[in-house]
């Protein structure tokens, strides 16, 4: 019964992106702040045991964005990821600030592979290892990233 509430907070979220209503919010965000709490509520709620590690640099810039989204963007990655763990796997997010851009980096596995992620202007952009059955989720973190005007690749 929560996946399929999922799947309709998914569409619901999907539809009010392409019609136009969902607003972005911009604001100055800490991302080692938003990330730290985002991956505490994700290991509250999912009862999870996992390791998360999160390796920003110490001087990281902020960024601007909305911060519900973000966090909604950080959620959807992180649910996907675990769905995929197995024994002994963990969860890496990272980020590199360059200059114009700033790569979020995010993987899982043993030794997580990092995707590449760029984002103009400073603004945030996110990109995930593809997962079996992401379907509604990573099309509704592809439209959260681009209404934030950042990329979002995958690789495997």
């Amino acid at each position: 019964s929560d996946q399929l509430l999922q799947v309709l907070a998914d569409i619901r979220s999907i539809t009010e992106a392409e019609s136009g209503l969902m607003m972005i919010n911009d604001s100055t965000i800490d991302l080692t702040q938003l990330t730290q709490k985002t991956v505490r509520q994700f290991k509250e709620r999912e009862g999870q045991s996992f390791d998360i590690q999160i390796d920003y640099p110490h001087d990281l810039p902020p960024i601007v964005g909305d911060e519900l989204r973000m966090r909604q963007l950080f959620l959807t990655l992180l649910h996907e990821s675990a769905s995929q763990l197995t024994a002994g796997d963990m969860i890496r997010i990272s980020a590199a600030d360059k200059g114009e851009e700033l790569h979020i980096l995010f993987g899982y596995g043993r030794e997580p592979e990092h995707n590449h992620h760029r984002s103009p202007s400073r603004k945030p952009d996110l990109h995930a290892r593809p997962q079996r059955n992401q379907g509604l989720s990573i099309a509704l973190t592809r439209l959260l990233v681009a209404m934030h005007q950042g990329s979002m690749e995958t690789r495997t």
